[in-house]
């Protein structure tokens, strides 16, 4: 037999093809040794091509009858589903969906309303109907499995609207209290998707079982696929051609984000102007290509059959969970439904301080059950004390908070939802109807059912689903058909919906100017509006992290600490909120430290694997021979632990951290090691030195870099950028880290990390700026720069900067 060697289909493909493995070895274009396939024919060839090529018959014969004796056949768009686990032989799936269903909704609350029944029929009928009730039960079985094993999990995203979720413990969200619809996650027109998120440490113990439990030929994650856009194409090319940096850099910029050469090239006439150029017309051609694959963050497939009868299969390097060779939508078609599975930090983090209130007080919290009335929790919110809690400490967010002095759940939902930049300007509306410093008001008295709890403001896109059927008379799938009409600007849809919208609004007694007062607010918001069911999603966790912070603050601080244990930055903001919330930051110790950090009876301790050059094996002997007592003296210590273990640099870092300050007296262990007391400072640069930041005091608490003209917290650039503010800001604190660089032309530049009370951020400085501004890290600084965004990355330009002791100059 005979086949043709393709690795493009067309054969005017041949130069890209040549182009992209110029890009990928980094080769000259006139490098005649760089890497490139000799020869021509490597495209998918036709039959003519085939026997004009010359081949002998009976070969070409035998390749098409090896064709044909090829049966598979593959239907498109069919799900395929594995036997749901845990589901008895020989039961229905609908009838086992419903019947759990029910189980559950009796577990929660009670008994089952009337308002239940039919919302349970409703959803029974539409995931039945549309034949996913074995994605429900797959879902509800990892869920199971997850609570079981101690792992929480939780849902975003609208998968909140289901009851069935609400009951099977796949959602936190009971949908009939925040009146959430069903249709905006499932409907004949819409597959459901159901994102859900583990305690990040342990989400590698829930695909584990998802393999065991289906069979690792089944299941696989999702690649992604980079593909080549335009300025990265410029960018490609022009290095290939050897064009200089200044110009690709040039012609680049003239390509706006989102759009591609051929379109920039219609609205920038300079770049018009450079159309009939070989190297343009070499980028365009590289422009939608991949550059390379990647494996998806979330998405997994779970099928009923070896996924090798449905798709190829790809590994990466790493070894682990095979990858089917298809993005997202073509799998979906192929009938591989996606299983969105993500790790989030604040669920281990809600976990761990749990785990520390039960080791402190034997207390066992379910977080699910924690009372929504709790004063102290709204009263530690108003004030905007929200450092640590899930999705509302930004500083905008607490100045939010300050404003709105939340007192239910539906206030953090709204916050949630309102905070971006879209509707941000409807949030010191929302506040003022909240507190009745201005009327409530409605364009018709027909929208105030939907929009009261909202204090008469579009807030979630579920309105708009709201408006159009209980205003507008449209039916829950052509409320949701509408909605992605105005979302998506979808013409013929939008024929369809749109009149109906406006004659059922006329029906209930709008005018015409009404009607288009209202669809000019629809428009834009249906575009920048929140998922409701995700807001109540995120609301809730937020009030939980909340609630743990305010009533048991050294527990979750531990655990905060715990989380972030690698960034020194965020700990030294944890460590700066707790000691003004009244928690004492205690070093580490070796008769009371374990591993990690824990919360006590005096505070929050450092664990001993924060020490530097103490290691893990140190740690476990120092744990385990304390547990024959309680260690007396630096002599006691090393005649029990074996100097093969703690060596005589762990005992240095052990001393100038702190850890063996238990035993006697600093200065007494300092002189035992050849060392004499440096005094306050200098004991907390040790601290800086083997724990990364200063734990007995922070430094920066002795600088009023407010008198000293600071105007900006380090975490409020980052709002900043993303809100397009462009002006210089003044910014105070300590530099924790210093790299000397050297430009592109040869000019010295330096990059610092600085931080305040807030957190810390990357300063650039170039070499005007370091002429008069080189500084050292432990110094405490003042700076003055401006915001600025590379590679997503937030960082300062250092325009100047001095040292925090002086007045502010020039001013």
């Amino acid at each position: 037999m005979v086949a043709q060697d393709s690795h493009f289909i067309d054969p005017h493909d041949a130069e890209t093809h040549e182009l992209l493995l110029a890009v990928q070895t980094n080769a000259k274009w006139n490098d005649p040794a760089r890497f490139k396939f000799q020869g021509k024919g490597f495209h998918f060839a036709s039959n003519e091509e085939m026997v004009a090529a010359g081949w002998p018959d009976e070969w070409l014969l035998e390749s098409v009858n090896i064709s044909e004796m090829c049966n598979l056949e593959i239907t498109l768009g069919k799900q395929v589903f594995p036997r749901p686990a845990g589901m008895p032989e020989g039961a229905d799936e609908g009838a086992w969906l419903s019947e759990i269903s029910i189980r559950g909704l009796i577990r929660k609350h009670g008994s089952i309303s009337n308002e239940m029944q039919a919302r349970l029929a409703l959803e029974i009928d539409t995931i039945v109907r549309n034949e996913f009730a074995r994605y429900f039960l797959i879902v509800a079985d990892i869920c199971r499995w997850c609570r079981e094993s101690g792992i929480r999990s939780s849902a975003r995203g609208s998968v909140g609207g289901s009851l069935i979720a609400w009951a099977l413990d796949i959602s936190p969200v009971d949908p009939l209290r925040y009146d959430l619809s069903f249709e905006r996650f499932l409907n004949d027109g819409r597959s459901p998707d159901i994102d859900l998120d583990f305690e990040d440490a342990r989400r590698a113990e829930v695909l584990a079982y998802v393999q065991r439990t289906y069979g690792d030929d089944r299941v696989a994650q999702i690649v992604t696929f980079s593909e080549i856009g335009g300025r990265m194409a410029i960018r490609d090319v022009g290095r290939v051609l050897g064009i200089g940096q200044e110009r690709i850099d040039s012609i680049a910029k003239m390509i706006p984000l989102g759009k591609n050469i051929e379109e920039a090239m219609d609205i920038n006439p300079v770049l018009g102007s450079m159309r009939l150029e070989p190297f343009i017309k070499k980028a365009i051609s590289l422009e939608g290509t991949v550059r390379h694959c990647g494996k998806h963050a979330a998405g997994l497939v779970i099928a009923g059959m070896p996924l090798v009868e449905r798709t190829s299969l790809l590994r990466d390097s790493s070894g682990g969970m095979p990858m089917v060779a298809l993005d997202m939508g073509s799998a979906e078609r192929a009938g591989l439904v996606k299983f969105d599975m993500l790790g989030l930090k604040t669920l281990s983090t809600v976990s761990r301080a749990i785990a520390f209130i039960k080791e402190s007080t034997g207390m066992e919290i379910d977080i699910e059950k924690v009372p929504e009335d709790c004063d102290r929790t709204w009263k530690m919110l108003g004030k905007g004390d929200s450092v640590g809690v899930f999705q509302v400490e930004s500083p905008g967010m607490r100045r939010v908070l300050k404003d709105l002095l939340p007192d239910r759940i539906e206030h953090l939902q709204a916050v949630v939802a309102l905070y971006r930049p879209g509707p941000m300007g409807s949030i010191p509306v929302y506040c003022n109807r909240r507190h009745g410093r201005e009327p409530v008001k409605y364009l018709h008295p027909a929208l105030e059912p939907v929009l009261s709890g909202t204090y008469g403001l579009l807030v979630y896109q579920e309105a708009i689903m709201q408006i159009a059927q209980r205003v507008a008379g449209m039916s829950a799938y052509e409320s949701d058909q509408f909605l992605g009409a105005v979302r998506k600007k979808n013409p013929d849809k939008l024929k369809i919906y749109e009149p109906k919208f406006r004659k059922g609004l006329e029906h209930s007694g709008l005018n015409s100017k009404e009607i288009d007062t209202l669809w000019d607010e629809i428009v834009p918001f249906a575009n920048y509006g929140f998922n409701q069911a995700h807001a109540a999603a995120y609301g809730l966790l937020a009030y939980q992290t909340a609630w743990l912070k305010a009533n048991w603050p050294k527990e979750y601080f531990a655990a905060l600490l715990t989380q972030d244990s690698g960034d020194v930055g965020r700990m030294s903001v944890i460590c700066y909120n707790a000691r003004s919330s009244g928690v004492r930051v205690l070093p580490p110790c070796v008769n009371a430290s374990g591993e990690d950090f824990s919360a006590g009876k005096h505070g929050i301790r450092f664990g001993l694997g924060g020490i530097k050059n103490v290691g893990i094996g140190a740690i476990g002997h120092i744990i385990e021979e304390r547990k024959h007592g309680p260690f007396h003296s630096i002599e006691n210590f090393m005649s029990r632990i074996p100097k093969k273990n703690v060596n005589k640099r762990a005992i240095e870092a052990l001393v100038k951290s702190g850890a063996m300050d238990s035993l006697e007296n600093r200065r007494n262990l300092l002189e035992k090691i050849g060392e004499s007391d440096p005094g306050l400072n200098g004991r907390l640069q040790w601290e800086r030195e083997f724990l990364g930041l200063a734990v007995t005091a922070d430094p920066l608490s002795t600088f009023d870099f407010i008198a000293l003209g600071r105007d900006t917290m380090l975490n409020e650039i980052e709002e900043h950028v993303s809100m397009n503010i462009e002006h210089i800001v003044t910014v105070g604190g300590e530099i924790m880290s210093k790299k000397a660089l050297v430009t592109k032309t040869g000019k010295p530049m330096c990059v610092y990390t600085l931080r305040d009370e807030s957190g810390s951020i990357s300063v650039t400085a170039f070499d005007k700026a370091l002429r008069t501004s080189e500084h050292n890290v432990g110094d405490m600084v003042m700076v003055r720069g401006t915001p600025n965004s590379w590679n997503g990355e937030v960082n300062l330009i250092m325009s100047s900067a001095w040292l925090a002791l002086r007045q502010v100059p020039g001013v």
